[in-house]
């Protein structure tokens, strides 16, 4: 009764449980319904409770392995935070295992293997518990009754814990069909769900990004463009008129008469608009009416 051995398994939805920098696996299940193979005895809900009753605020010593020869300073770790939880169709004890700073530093080997495969391959190893039990048959009536060896092999037979003294690792465990975390797979496959879904979210929203930059590029390519076809056209009518006003001065010349005066007008900047306007309101249309300018010299205005 002193060797049942509880199955470790790595569980997708419990990313973060192990942690080497701390020395610490939590979320451990020590001992699961609905049996130990291999035992010939059935683990129930009442099992697992004994367990608990059997551990509850007391830290349980941990051992590398499991061996008769095991003492207090042989101790790698200490089992606990111990709770009773349901997952699915099974119920367990599960607790958290703290290596102890002595055995980290003097078996720093074992202790980087023990880390490595707790969070890479958790299916290799497992916990042997090391304990004084009872075993107890229903009877007709439903009330326990404790098995006395001879009696009827083919009846079921349960496991009450009396005392816990160690969980150990092991190689080859027995009896943890759910694995290493308290968590049931229609919560692992809820979580996988939610998972690929908000991964699909996230998809949508950075293609939606995507278009959305590329419509703001192909925007702002036509309206430099129209900036540059304006420059263009401006710079042809000032060549346009540069030409008219020389063959204005020659038409005055060859007639004999004085040339009528001519006052140029002085076209004004945009910060001399600006400095003449009197409110908001007039200063608003001008952004308006300059738009094109204010978006073809935003970078010097902005030096300005």
């Amino acid at each position: 009764m002193d060797d049942i051995k509880f199955q470790i398994l790595e569980d997708v939805a419990n990313v973060g449980a192990v942690d080497a920098e701390l020395g610490i696996i939590r979320g451990v299940s020590l001992i699961s319904t609905p049996e130990a193979k291999g035992h010939n005895i059935s683990i129930d809900r009442k099992s697992i409770e004994s367990f608990y009753d059997a551990v509850n605020g007391k830290p349980i010593k941990a051992y590398y392995t499991h061996s008769p020869a095991n003492e207090a300073l042989d101790s790698i770790g200490i089992w606990q935070n111990f709770e009773i939880k349901e997952d699915g169709e099974y119920t367990k004890l599960t607790a958290d295992f703290s290596a102890l700073d002595a055995w980290k530093q003097n078996n720093k080997k074992d202790y980087e293997m023990l880390f490595e495969l707790a969070s890479k391959a958790p299916e290799a190893f497992g916990v042997s518990a090391e304990f004084s039990a009872k075993t107890i048959v229903y009877g007709e009536d439903g009330e326990e009754e404790e098995y006395q060896e001879g009696e009827d092999d083919d009846v079921e037979k349960f496991a009450r814990a009396i005392e816990v003294s160690a969980f150990s690792i092991v190689a080859q465990p027995a009896a943890n069909p759910t694995g290493l975390f308290a968590k049931g797979e229609e919560q692992v496959a809820l979580s996988l769900v939610q998972a690929t879904e908000r991964k699909l979210e996230l998809e949508l929203e950075l293609q939606q990004s995507k278009d959305c930059v590329e419509k703001l590029s192909s925007e702002l390519d036509s309206k430099e463009l129209l900036i540059k076809e304006t420059q263009t056209e401006l710079e042809a009518k000032s060549e346009e008129l540069k030409l008219w006003k020389s063959r204005y001065a020659e038409a005055v010349a060859e007639s004999g008469s004085e040339p009528v005066q001519v006052v140029e007008q002085v076209e004004l900047s945009f910060h001399e608009k600006l400095a003449r306007c009197s409110s908001n309101k007039e200063k608003q249309k001008l952004y308006e009416q300059n738009m094109d300018y204010l978006m073809y010299n935003w970078s010097n205005l902005k030096t300005n």
